[in-house]
């Protein structure tokens, strides 16, 4: 999944499953707006009942998260140049 593809899943999350507005959801940190989906998931299950499917789990591993994080911040870093 591409970084803008990830990008765009968050905020599609947060705005709409979770009902943020645009400045809560892009100044959310990616850990939150997951476990906030999460917490949905689990409250749609438990008054709607059903069991947890494959495609409640997030589009990407943990592994894919962190190899993007790093990613960002190498990015980050060369923008601010030397110090």
């Amino acid at each position: 999944m591409s970084h803008a593809a990830f990008h765009a899943w968050l905020f599609e999350i947060g705005t709409g499953w979770l009902g943020w507005s645009e400045e809560q959801t892009l100044g959310a940190r990616i850990t939150s707006i997951l476990a906030a989906y999460k917490g949905r998931l689990d409250l749609l299950r438990t008054i709607f009942g059903g069991k947890p499917a494959p495609a409640d789990k997030p589009p990407v591993s943990g592994r894919e998260v962190k190899g993007l994080l790093r990613t960002l911040k190498a990015a980050r870093e060369s923008r601010a140049g030397p110090s």
